[in-house]
This record gives C-alpha cells, structure tokens and sequence, in this order.
C-alpha cells in the first residue's frame, strides 16, 4: 500500500493537565510514559519523526524532586502486583524510565536533539485564549509557556499549540511578537477560511504567522493528531501502516502557503460541539474582571512581588478548574480578593501565602523587564479617529491632545485616518507625519445655531467615512468627545466595528450641573456616545464620577490614560518675547477664556497684591469672555499689571512659559489640564486649583502650590509664598520636568491606548464568533 505524505502529532496527555492533577491520579504518568515509549520506539535517526506536543508547566514540574520520588514510589507499588497497562507490562514502563534517568525532560531533549521528534509547547492550561478578555492575559498564557518550554530544550520553539486549535484574527499578533513562526488551526477552519490560493497547504496571516491545519481523523491530507490520553500505541501503529511519518520544520515552513484572514474556529466545532460549556461560561465575568485587574496591576509601579505572582497563580488555576470541573473553584477566586486586599494595603500576610503557594505547582516569572515585553505592541491596526479639532483649527486642549497622540501611535505602526471638521487655508486631505486627514463639513460653526452645525459636520463625517471604508478595513473607531457622537455610533452600527470614546470633559462637570435647555442636549449627546461605547477613556480618576453620570452600569469599562506632553515642542524661544515684559516679575496662565477656566481669580488676587509687590499676570488664550475680563481689568485699574494677551502661537507661549515666575491655573473645572503639563515641561511651579485633575496632578508641595478655586486669598498666598521661597520654586520646576518626562510622555500613552486597541478588536471578534 503507498503511504500519504501525512505527517504524525502526538497531543500529550499532558496538554489538559496541571501537576496537581498528576499527583491526585499517578496513573496519568503510566500514560506519559507510553507517549514517550512510542516517541522512542516509532522514530530514528534516518528521517522517521512526529511532532509531540506538550504542557511545558508539566515538564518543568517532572524535573523537579517531588515528581521523581513520586514517580519511582508508584513503580515500585504497581511492579509488586505486576499491573498491566494496555497491554503492557509495568517492566517495560519502568525500563524506560530508567533508560531516560528517571528525567524525562532530558529524555524528550535528547530525541529533539537528535532530530527524532519536534517539540511543541502548549499553553499552561487548556482554556481558550480566544476567550481572554485582554492582550496581556494572552501575552502571559503564551510567555510562561515558552519561557519553561526554553528551560528544558536546548531548541527554541518555532511552533506553539493553541488549546482546541482555537484561533480568531489578531492571535497572530502575541505568537509572532514572541517569536513563534507558526501554529496551529482545525482543518474546517483552514476549509471554511477565504484563501488566495486554493492548492497551497497551510495559511499565511497579514502579519506573518504560519497556520497549519489539523485534525483527529487519520483521512486529513495534512496533520494528523493523535490524543495521548487514549489507546496511543495501537492508534499510532495503525498511522504508521499508511503514513510517510516524515516531519521537518524547515520544510513546513518553505511549504507554499496563501495569505488569509483566518475565521474562528477550533477543533470539533465541525461536529457542533461548544468550545466552552453554559457553566464555564456563567464564570467568564468573574475570570474576565480578575484578568483586567492583573493587567492594571502589572502595568503599575508594582508589578513584581509575590503577591502580585500569586494573584497571577490564582487567576491561572481558576481558568484550569473552571474549565476542567465546569465551575468556579470557590477558593481560588476567595484567595485572589484576599491578595488583592494585601496588596492595596501594602501588607504581606506571609502564612497566606505561604499556603497558597503551596496549593499548585506553577512558577510564574513578572520581572520588569517581561512585563515591558509583554506589554509592548506590534503590528498594525488601522483605526478611524474622529475628532472635531486639529490644527491649525485649535479651540482647546483637544486639538493638542489629538495631534500628539495620532503622531505617537503612527510611530508604532498604528495606522490613523483622521476625520476632522473644514479649517479654513487647510486642505481637505493630506499625509501629516503619517496621519492620513481628512477634513470636511461645514467651515464655521455658527454660536446661535450651534447644533445646527454639530448635526451637519456628523453628516459629512458619515458621508466622508463611508468612502473610507470601501477602500481601507478598518479595526475600529475612536471618537473624541459628544461633537461627532452621532456619527461615531451611527459608523459603528452600519459597518459593525467596536467603537472606543475619549471623554475629555462633561458638560455636567463644565457647568456644575444641567441648567439651559442646551446643556441638557449636549447632555443627552454625551449619554448617547458613552453608551453606545464598548470601551471609554478618560484622563483621570476624578472623572470616574461624571462619566457615571452619564451611564451608570457597573460594568461600564473606563480607562484612565492620561493627556500627554512632547517635551521637544516645549522649548526655550529666543525672541518671542514681547519687550514690556522682558523686565518684569510676572505670572503666566494660559487656557481659552471661558467662565470654567476661573481667570476672574486672578484678576481679584492681582487687586490684592500686584501695587504693593509689583506682580504682573500674563493671561493667553481667547473666547467669548475675553473682552469682559479686559473691561474688568480697567474698571479695577489693573491694566498695568494685568494683561490678556488673546491667542499666542506656540512659540510666543514657549517664551512667556519659561520667562515666567510660575504659572497658575485657577480653573473652577479641570478634567486634567493639558497646559499644566507644559508648565511642567518649561521646568516651572505650577500655582493650581484643587479641582479635578489639577489636585492629583500638581501635589500640593511637590510640583507646585494648591489653593482653593475662586478663592483669590488663597491664590495670593501661594504667589507670595514662593516670591519668599527661590529654591523650592526652583526644586517644583525639576520635579515637574520629572513628572512629565516621566509618567506623561506620548511613549507612554499611546502604548497604553494601542493596548486598549488590541484588547478592544480582539474582544470584538470573540464576540462575533460561535461559541
């Protein structure tokens, strides 16, 4: 009879498996032993090899003392009652266990070695990562795994078996990241995926990871699997009657391929069987939110410790009991919230632990420089950003805010198409550093109809987006504020994309509640966009409260990622500073000239001290309150020392930035404050309101002074508290600078949004498939 070209896997018993279920059963090592019995006896130097696929947590586990004591108690038991094992003996088991020095680690090393077998690492437990919620929990599904695979084998791995052959598009990103060239799909999915070239033998993801397909059915023209949990010897012998059992990663990989989007699928899906049961999935909520907590945890300034790996170790065995038992494992889940307490109060209750550590063998590795790695992000993703305001059309923080961040996510690979409304002198599309923007709808909006010309600038932007999408595919749609609300959740339902809003301030918050029947529809625009929303980002904790005004489901996912500086853009101007105050000991503030922003302080506290101590304040910005506040200035007689410049460019901003004493933000309401960051970059002390994002942001002493808003004595304190003080107003400046190097910079944040996008597209297309 002539062999098929049909290349043989063994899938070990131990890929479902965790040591501790080993130690519960010791009749799974007689399995293992038999997997390895038939590694041994059905390959040879001469070209016959199989891919064996294995848990590498098992393995690190077999090497340990534990497991061989274990190992050789339960030899010398069963050889005293000469316990046959499908067909065979007990001696022959212990022979080879002797023949491999009681180290199967070393033993399966050597077949590799000798190009007998390939071995391909699993995931530490069987649950789907099709089925994790986020990029980081699939990052450290799949890093773990390699990591003790590396431990063992002295070849790298090329390949990595995802559980049930579960695969949806944007896996490919965490394997390739990690360096794995290839994996592996059922063959219905490889039948049912759309393909360039119907003759080629395995998929080609956009981002460049091989899909072999597989299947438990010996006709498959490809890969035929065979589960180590069963009648192993029997089943392979009959394999090798007709198959060529020939199997080399350099051929796999030179083997023609055609570039694909892979659809979802796993193995038995063809048959209708659930990749996961009704009771797995009534415990997904809690194992979803356990996950979100460990990547925020991770991402902080704590991210090691024991308490940390343990919680890790927790939430890692609840997805392996869960899966394995078909329900929540109560002390597990008990145990993560115990940590999670220990944690928040910066206490280790060493018997605790201690005893938890003890429950499941599973070495878990978070140094900083793996959670950098892990949280690193690669490949493309193609999103629409809507945003009403981009230079040169600037109103407010918001076009600063979102020129910087599309900059620093093109920098990433991230491909941005920009929708922003008609400027005049700018055109209606160009390639701006990589940004791809388009501007259109109406030129102006006008004050006394201004919804009128919200509801046109949606129009065109939906109208505009709709050609978008027929020559790009999109990943997903970012919004910025209420402005282009209806056209972000009118996108998202047409084209079926998941939708992610940045909610820079609330009209609630701006206004101190709801009291004109236009704040009430902006209001009601607002509520509309975040709960159409599948994730929302805000710029800082103190938000929290006003974003739950507007929705308040508990299960709303809100995001804090802070605004950011370019600390390059903040520079030190020769020349633009304007010659009246060149010699002068003056203030600088800076923001649009709205009643919120709180600039009626400053003119107060300037009536206060600026005759006697001869303080001059310099106010940029423009808005409709401008020529009010200039009139106040001279019905008080301040035109000498108080000064409301209007709009200045960047570089005149520069200037008065670092030719400053400090800069003051005396805003009522401040979400975060884009221009305190600036401040900070120009090495200066920042005078701020206790509102908002400013209080968490400035730290009363660290940074720069608080005061309490609207309250002009108090502002006039914290002047006169540093004219007295040079050095501690020199020393706020440096660790501003290192505040804003530091923790705000765009590297930062667009890594932590591009996360969020990889989270956010990965979810979508769990969601849309068959579970």
């Amino acid at each position: 009879m002539e062999k098929k070209p049909i290349s043989l896997m063994i899938l070990s018993n131990t890929v479902s498996l965790f040591p501790s279920d080993i130690k519960k059963n010791m009749e799974l090592i007689q399995q293992l032993l038999q997997e390895c019995l038939v590694l041994f006896d059905k390959t040879d130097k001469e070209g016959k090899s199989l891919l064996y696929v294995i848990n590498p947590l098992v393995v690190d586990w077999l090497s340990t003392n534990e497991a061989k004591e274990l190992i050789e108690k339960y030899f010398l038991s069963a050889l005293q009652i000469q316990r046959n094992h499908e067909g065979e003996s007990m001696e022959e088991l212990y022979s080879l266990w002797v023949r491999m020095n009681r180290d199967i680690p070393s033993g399966l090393n050597m077949l590799q070695e000798e190009k007998r077998i390939t071995i391909i690492p699993s995931a530490l437990t069987n649950f789907p990562v099709t089925h994790l919620v986020t990029g980081w929990g699939i990052r450290m599904m799949v890093q773990q795994a390699l990591l003790l695979h590396r431990k063992h084998f002295t070849k790298g791995p090329k390949g990595f078996w995802l559980p049930d052959c579960a695969y949806t598009p944007g896996i490919d990103l965490y394997l390739i990241e990690l360096g794995i060239e290839y994996s592996f799909i059922s063959e219905t999915t490889f039948i049912f995926s759309e393909k360039g070239d119907g003759d080629a033998g395995m998929l080609g993801t956009p981002r460049g990871l091989m899909l072999l397909p597989v299947s438990l059915d010996e006709n498959n023209r490809h890969l035929t699997a065979v589960d180590g949990s069963g009648e192993i010897k029997g089943r392979v012998e009959e394999l090798c009657e007709y198959c060529e059992m020939e199997y080399s990663e350099n051929s796999l990989l030179d083997e023609k391929s055609t570039l694909t989007r892979a659809s979802f699928g796993y193995l038995g899906m063809d048959q209708g069987k659930a990749i996961l049961s009704d009771e797995v999935l009534i415990g997904l909520l809690e194992l979803h939110e356990m996950e979100r907590k460990l990547k925020e945890i991770t991402q902080s300034d704590c991210a090691s410790g024991r308490v940390v790996k343990q919680m890790i170790r927790e939430w890692i065995s609840c997805l392996h009991h869960l899966l394995k038992e078909e329900k929540m494992e109560e002390s597990y889940l008990q145990a993560f919230r115990e940590l999670e307490e220990q944690r928040k109060g910066k206490k280790e209750d060493s018997s605790l632990l201690e005893y938890r550590e003890s429950v499941e063998y599973l070495p878990i590795e978070i140094e900083n420089s793996i959670v950098e790695d892990m949280t690193s992000v690669s490949g493309q993703r193609t999103v629409l950003l809507l945003s009403w305001e981009y230079p040169p059309n600037i109103v407010g923080g918001l076009s600063r805010h979102v020129h910087d961040l599309t900059k620093s996510l093109v920098k990433k690979g991230c491909k941005v198409i920009l929708l922003t409304a008609s400027t005049d002198g700018a055109p209606a599309f160009e390639v701006d550093e990589g940004v791809h923007v388009y501007r259109t709808g109406p030129l102006h909006p006008m004050e006394d109809d201004f919804l009128h010309w919200v509801f046109q600038l949606n129009l065109s932007f939906i109208e505009k987006a709709g050609e978008i999408f027929r020559t790009e595919e999109i990943d997903l749609i970012h919004a910025h504020d209420w402005i282009v609300g209806n056209a972000a959740c009118m996108l998202k339902l047409h084209y079926g994309v998941p939708l992610l809003t940045t909610i820079h301030a609330t009209e609630h918050g701006r206004n101190q509640g709801i009291y004109t029947n236009l704040q009430q529809q902006i209001h009601e625009e607002e509520k509309m966009l975040v709960g159409s929303s599948d994730k929302v980002i805000i710029c800082s904790e103190h938000m929290k409260e006003e974003l739950y005004e507007l929705e308040p489901r508990k299960d709303l996912p809100v995001s804090v990622i802070p605004n950011g500086v370019n600390l390059h853009n903040v520079n030190q101007e020769a020349g633009y500073l304007k010659d009246q105050f060149k010699k002068v000991n003056y203030y600088f503030s800076i923001g649009r000239i709205v009643h919120e922003k709180g600039f009626e302080t400053i003119i107060e506290t300037a009536g206060m001290i600026s005759r006697e101590k001869g303080i001059h304040f310099v106010i940029a910005g423009k808005g409709p309150l401008l020529e009010s506040f200039r009139n106040r200035v001279r019905e008080n007689g301040l035109e000498e020392f108080v000064h409301f410049l209007g709009y200045v460019s960047d570089k005149e901003r520069n200037a008065f930035l670092f030719h400053s004493e400090a800069v003051i933000f005396p805003s009522f309401y401040e979400p975060f404050g884009i221009v305190a960051l600036e401040a900070m970059a120009a090495k200066r002390a920042v005078i701020a309101s206790k509102t908002g994002g400013l209080k968490s942001l400035v730290e009363h002493g660290h940074a720069g002074l608080l005061f309490d808003p609207g309250d002009a004595r108090s502002l006039g304190a914290c002047i006169l508290n540093l004219e007295e003080e040079e050095e501690q107003k020199k020393q706020m400046g440096e660790n501003g600078y290192k505040m804003a190097e530091t923790m705000f910079s765009w590297e930062r944040i667009s890594k932590q949004t591009l996360e969020l996008y990889d989270e956010l597209t990965l979810q979508h297309k769990v969601e849309g498939s068959v579970l």
